[in-house]
């Protein structure tokens, strides 16, 4: 009768065991940043790092320098295997420039929060953001790549900032729901006339 006891005693405390791992475990998961690493520039001072919460579908981007720019026929930013996850994009005062291809076919993605201290939004940053529906560009920014917001076709409207004296070729084609574009009224490089660039 003891040794049978024994043996429910043990599998009841190994049960035990495993539902208390199994839920510190959930909470863990539960409780934010899944996935994170570098996504510095190579060969400067840049010193930035990424983290993606995917229960809440956000990117942060921190630190302080130039991100990377990545490849855009091979898929190279560290977070692509997770782009259709990503909701939401916060990148962090410190970094200087949008790396390109950094946010390419982030597909689900609704809002990007892009500080003062961004001066260049690379090459195809945001192509195919499709449910992206607008964006604030800061007034530091000065250039913004070819192709940056290609087929971003929930963008209805878009305000060029004073700082801005580049744009690249076919930033905005595809955007097919872009009502207008707003330059704005200082800017010495570009106006806008009736919403068109």
């Amino acid at each position: 009768m003891r040794k049978s006891l024994g043996k429910s005693s043990i599998i009841f405390l190994l049960v035990i065991f495993v539902f208390t791992i199994g839920f510190a475990m959930l909470t863990i998961v539960g409780a934010g940043e899944i996935y994170s690493g570098n996504c510095g520039a190579y060969g400067d001072s840049s010193d930035v790092k990424w983290s993606l919460n995917i229960n809440t579908g956000e990117l942060t981007i921190k630190g302080s320098g130039a991100m990377k720019n990545y490849t855009y026929d091979k898929n190279t930013a560290p977070w692509n295997s997770y782009r259709s996850q990503i909701i939401a994009i916060t990148i962090s005062e410190g970094i200087t420039s949008i790396g390109n291809s950094a946010f390419r076919d982030c597909d689900r993605l609704t809002s990007i929060k892009i500080p003062n201290s961004v001066t260049s939004i690379g090459d195809l940053a945001f192509r195919g953001c499709a449910n992206l529906t607008s964006i604030k560009i800061p007034n530091s920014v000065t250039s913004i790549g070819v192709f940056a917001f290609q087929h971003c076709r929930s963008l209805t409207s878009i305000t060029i900032p004073n700082s801005v004296t580049s744009i690249g070729s076919f930033s905005f084609q595809g955007c097919r729901s872009l009502a207008s574009i707003t330059v704005a009224g200082y800017n010495t490089a570009y106006k806008s006339i009736d919403g068109v660039l």
